[in-house]
């Protein structure tokens, strides 16, 4: 049972794993973008700040579809039942 847990099921281990990982994504996004905010408002130009913008968005539904597996996703279902 404990190996059922753990495995590809989708167990309690793995729900808390993806609920860590997309608040560290998150916060980490969320920091980025005050990041590339400060520097601008500063008048830094760097060729960085207009690559970092596009890859937080370019992230951002893959944030929405992470959180949506990590809290909504049934734990340890299977398809079929």
């Amino acid at each position: 049972m404990l190996r059922n847990l753990t495995s590809d099921t989708g167990g309690p281990i793995s729900q808390l794993f993806w609920k860590l990982l997309f608040g560290a994504l998150s916060i980490g996004s969320i920091g980025v973008l005050l990041a590339v905010y400060y520097a601008f408002s500063q008048g830094m130009a760097l060729m960085w700040q207009a690559f970092t913008p596009v890859t937080v968005l370019l992230l951002f539904p893959a944030l929405l579809f992470l959180r949506q597996y990590a809290f909504y996703s049934p734990v340890g279902s299977k398809p079929g039942r």
